[in-house]
């Protein structure tokens, strides 16, 4: 049975008291005292155990607003994306092996005109055959001129029923990129002549033959020297046999645009180009502005020491800056009469002064 905890609290408390009461009534005997009995101690209730603590859900701290981002559109998946379809692997052409040369047949060649001589023949069309100390153009000699394909150079023959006389002399002027501008030289040859009765005699002509493009005629450009050599082939009127060579070498002054030129004989007789008919004129002769050159000849022979009066010379320059020196020389005179052609070609520039 199950006491109520205020009912059995009161009840000892009035059982207390009336005993204490009791005792003080008796006399004041020491008699043995009665021990109160214990109070009982109020029995505390059972607490329940001690449930664990509910955890506090955590509220996440906040976080600052976040700009919404445009919404990608998903990919798709390497292996889901579509493949262009395989191509065939090209098949790399295969070179042929070499093949061992095959020489062409000479019918299977095509020829191609030589243009270098293509040009010298035009040339000497318009050149013609002329002689200086003649009046110009030959048109009743048996000459013709040709280009030699392997050397180059401008060659005379004389044409039958004449036959040449002696070893013509024949030069080809070429300027400094090698185009054919003139030619000079000597010729003689047979001229068959018919007489009465059918008979046949012959006369010995001789010419000199000179003549160079007047196209090409100029002054070269610079304040430079350009030095010049070549010859001259010559004959005095009273001697029969063939023509005679002598050294040429002049100088172009291009400061005062003039001109040097002194001729050298093999007997070692010089002739000198001066502007002035006085044979102890030093000033040499003057180039024109189109390339002309002109002046007078003064003649010191090998045993003199006095320079003479003795010809003239006219000629120009021609080809790529003047490169070519040529024209004609003479003296009229009855007794030491002569005539030359004069040709000579600038120095190569490693040569130049």
């Amino acid at each position: 049975m199950k006491i109520k905890r205020n009912t059995n609290y009161y009840t000892l408390a009035c059982l207390a008291t009336a005993l204490t009461l009791s005792a003080c009534g008796s006399g004041g005997g020491n008699g043995p005292s009665v021990m109160p009995p214990p109070v009982q101690q109020e029995q505390q209730p059972q607490q329940p155990p001690a449930q664990p603590e509910a955890e506090v859900p955590q509220v996440p701290a906040p976080q600052p607003p976040v700009d919404p981002q445009p919404e990608q559109p998903q990919q798709p998946k390497p292996e889901e994306m579509p493949q262009p379809p395989a191509q065939p692997e090209a098949e790399v052409p295969q070179a042929p092996a070499p093949q061992p040369p095959v020489a062409p047949k000479p019918e299977d060649v095509p020829q191609q005109p030589d243009t270098r001589v293509k040009a010298d023949q035009e040339i000497l069309e318009k050149l013609g055959i002329y002689s200086p100390h003649e009046g110009g153009a030959l048109l009743d000699t048996p000459f013709k001129l040709m280009i030699n394909d392997g050397s180059q150079k401008v060659e005379l023959q004389v044409l039958a029923p004449h036959s040449p006389v002696g070893q013509s002399k024949l030069e080809t002027l070429r300027d400094s990129d090698g185009r054919l501008i003139g030619y000079y030289g000597h010729a003689r040859y047979s001229k068959q002549i018919n007489q009465d009765f059918d008979e046949k005699d012959a006369e010995i002509r001789s010419y000199f033959l000179q003549n160079a493009d007047d196209s090409m005629k100029q002054r070269p450009e610079g304040m430079g020297d350009i030095t010049y050599q070549g010859k001259m082939i010559y004959r005095y009127d009273n001697n029969p046999n063939d023509a005679d060579e002598a050294v040429v070498r002049a100088t172009y002054h291009g400061r005062d645009k003039t001109l040097d030129m002194r001729i050298t004989t093999k007997e070692q007789d010089i002739w000198t180009l001066h502007n002035d008919r006085s044979p102890r004129s030093i000033t040499p002769a003057s180039v024109g502005e189109d390339g002309s050159v002109s002046g007078y000849l003064a003649f010191t022979g090998n045993q003199d020491s006095r320079p003479i009066a003795n010809g003239q010379f006219s000629g120009g320059l021609y080809g790529k800056n003047g490169s070519v020196l040529t024209g004609r020389a003479s003296f009229e005179n009855k007794e030491n009469g002569w005539k030359g052609v004069v040709g000579a070609t600038a120095a190569p520039a490693s040569q130049q002064p």
